[in-house]
């Protein structure tokens, strides 16, 4: 899975590889991620407009698991949404570019704080 998650899989950190390795050792464990990825959650379409809050979408240009057209989709049905797609990573930005995943959410973090994030549609290419 990691080789689809992972824009360069031969860059996957020995702790990240550890971690997943030690979660895929606990009884059960594919068994339950296999039904997690099966239920259904609330459909977003219809609950996303009521979130006023600010969200903030960060997703890799080469996720092969989610489409960055998904990402820009579910971004779209938030009213205060910004979107960050970064480029050569992919499913796991919190994991792949952590330097830059982290300064995009504190730049966005500072933003608020500012009470300068821009209103929904906004869109950078990092």
């Amino acid at each position: 899975m990691l080789q689809r998650a992972w824009f360069d899989v031969d860059t996957v950190p020995l702790e990240v590889l550890e971690r997943y390795e030690a979660a895929m050792q606990i009884p059960e464990w594919t068994n339950a991620f296999v039904q997690m990825m099966r239920v259904s959650p609330p459909s977003l379409s219809r609950l996303a407009p009521s979130v006023f809050c600010h969200v903030l979408v960060v997703n890799g240009l080469d996720d092969r698991l989610v489409p960055p057209s998904e990402s820009r989709d579910f971004s779209q049905l938030f009213p205060n949404a910004e979107l960050v797609e970064l480029d050569e990573c992919g499913h796991c930005p919190q994991e792949e570019q952590v330097e830059l995943f982290c300064d995009c959410l504190t730049k966005f973090i500072y933003a608020l704080k500012t009470n300068s994030v821009e209103s929904s549609g906004s869109s950078s290419l990092v």
